[in-house]
């Protein structure tokens, strides 16, 4: 779940008081003032690797959701959430493979896919191997891809 919230407004000639994502770990909550000048208040804990069930996810998620992510925001960025108001809650399932490891490969003839918890650290370089893989003009086939084929799964 992300809130959205609308700052206050910053007085004539007075800079933004947030330019750089804050994290609190502890609280589990970040806290970005987006180019548009909206908040984006995130929570959640960091996973690295393993799987998170979506019964786990679920259970996260209310009503007052928004208002606990506003909360936790004022804890680490007291300053910009002075005077902001939420605007709106959104929410995102995210693709974890049953293994909590990378999914890369074609799925069927004509279908490729990559998926993955960490796509934000693993994006780029997952987009240059795939990359390879789809526009050599034999069959490549990166070695280091192998142990994260999607055939390691039941596709039936």
């Amino acid at each position: 779940v992300v809130a959205i919230a609308n700052p206050a407004k910053p007085e004539d000639g007075e800079q933004d008081i947030l330019d750089r994502i804050l994290v609190d770990t502890i609280n589990e909550s970040h806290v970005l003032l987006r180019n548009d000048r909206e908040l984006a208040i995130g929570g959640g804990y960091l996973q690295v690797g393993g799987v998170t069930s979506p019964s786990n996810l679920i259970e996260k998620v209310n009503c007052d959701a928004g208002k606990k992510l506003m909360e936790a925001a004022a804890q680490v960025a007291p300053l910009a959430m002075d005077g902001a108001t939420l605007s709106h809650t959104n929410q995102g399932d995210r693709p974890i493979p049953r293994d909590g490891y990378p999914a890369v490969g074609f799925i069927r003839p004509g279908m490729y896919a990559i998926v993955t918890h960490s796509g934000v650290t693993l994006g780029p370089m997952l987009g240059d191997l795939a990359a390879t893989e789809l526009c050599s003009q034999s069959d490549t086939c990166i070695d280091l891809l192998e142990p994260y084929r999607p055939s390691r799964f039941d596709l039936s």
